[in-house]
């Protein structure tokens, strides 16, 4: 069996369903984008806030003839809101658009089939809600959780 590891085909799944989305509510950009850009992207706005796609890991289970990934990501949310309400609202958001079929579930197996994986299952992680960050372009509430995506590679 020839392995592709499914790093690729998740980025631009979650890329797909997840940015601008109404219903989750912010922006995404990858972890290699620097937040000076990120901030004069919203310089036009008072208060804001996105997501980063962050750390993912892949394990395979294999046999003969499949192989089955396990794919982990973390999702971050920053807001230049003071308080945990943004934050709380936006992962309640992110937890149910993931976990409805005919929403987040459709349009991710959708660009997984169009990338060679299979959609078996999401499972969404704890959710955290941090310690304000600050800094000197002001303070920053965070939150995260981890998704765990399992896909059957075609």
């Amino acid at each position: 069996m020839v392995y592709t590891t499914p790093f690729a085909a998740t980025m631009k799944a979650l890329y797909g369903a997840l940015n601008k989305n109404a219903d989750v509510g912010v922006e995404w950009f990858d972890s290699a984008v620097p937040m000076n850009e990120i901030t004069d992207h919203f310089k036009s706005q008072e208060r804001f806030e996105y997501g980063i796609f962050g750390e993912m890991d892949a394990d395979c289970s294999d046999n003969k003839d499949t192989a089955l990934w396990t794919v982990s990501i973390n999702l971050e949310i920053y807001s230049n809101y003071r308080g945990r309400k943004n934050i709380s609202s936006i992962l309640e958001n992110l937890l149910n658009y993931l976990s409805t079929k005919g929403k987040g579930w459709d349009a991710l197996a959708k660009i997984y089939a169009e990338n060679g994986f299979n959609l078996v299952a999401i499972t969404v992680g704890a959710l955290h809600i941090n310690l304000p960050i600050y800094s000197d372009i002001g303070t920053w509430q965070s939150g995260e959780t981890k998704v765990q995506f399992t896909l059957s590679q075609k």
